[in-house]
């Protein structure tokens, strides 16, 4: 913790120190709007039929497509959703953004990661003229034949800034938890209890700044990537956008 090397924490347990870089990455993570920190997770994606509409009144025309000797009729992924593609292309939508993805298995099998590749933080593109399986037994174990699981990182990777921004916090927690006079901890931060993982604030009227932290260094970065203090990223919501694959949750 280079932000504390003015503290000796040669009497602090690990404990503590851990309780309190918890506590101050959640603290600035929601100042910031969540907008930041990779979660990695598990999906089992399935095909979707995803005919594009037709440009007249009437049912849709299929488009067929041939992959090693054998015809199909077009679904999510082939042909390619590019019309700048002189071929079909098989890829799949996860929900973003995708920060890297760990691995893919079919059949518990797991891919060589030159097979493939991300477009536009969501798409994952097959590049050895293979297909991506249209479906698969979601019963199945990870390891099993007829699975098809793809393990990635989801979301955007926390700046320089905001891990410096986290450290000051941290420092200033500990500082108050040994009782160091040089705590910085604002006025409007009545009591600080990690057990319980407690934080009381005075009412909003008697704060001394625009982000409540008291902290220049840290009201600084968050001014300056959270200045509307939103309290979450905007989404938007399409029914064009990709269906949300089935997640694995537990076991893992």
């Amino acid at each position: 913790m280079a932000c504390c090397d003015c503290l000796d924490l040669s009497t602090v347990s690990e404990e503590l120190i851990a309780s309190r870089l918890d506590l101050a990455a959640e603290l600035v993570w929601m100042y910031s709007g969540r907008r930041f920190g990779l979660c990695d997770i598990q999906v089992r994606p399935c095909s979707r039929r995803c005919m594009p509409a037709p440009a007249f009144p009437g049912p849709p025309t299929p488009m067929p497509f041939m992959s090693g000797g054998n015809w199909f009729n077009a679904s999510c992924g082939c042909p390619s959703r590019d019309a700048c593609s002189c071929g079909p292309m098989s890829e799949i939508c996860l929900p973003g953004p995708v920060a890297a993805i760990n691995w893919v298995s079919i059949n518990g099998q797991v891919l060589d990661a030159d097979q493939y590749r991300v477009d536009g933080y969501k798409w994952l593109v097959r590049t050895d003229r293979g297909q991506w399986p249209p479906c698969q037994f979601m019963d199945s174990a990870i390891d099993e034949d007829g699975s098809f699981v793809v393990d990635y990182a989801r979301g955007t990777p926390v700046p320089a800034g905001g891990a410096w921004a986290a450290g000051i916090m941290a420092c200033e927690l500990l500082k108050d938890c040994i009782g160091d006079r040089t705590c910085r901890l604002p006025r409007n931060i009545a009591h600080v209890n990690r057990q319980g993982v407690t934080v009381d604030f005075v009412a909003a009227a008697t704060a001394q700044n625009h982000y409540k932290t008291g902290i220049e260094e840290i009201d600084l970065w968050l001014n300056a990537v959270n200045p509307d203090e939103l309290r979450s990223h905007s989404d938007v919501w399409s029914p064009d956008l990709c269906a949300n694959p089935r997640r694995t949750t537990w076991p893992r």
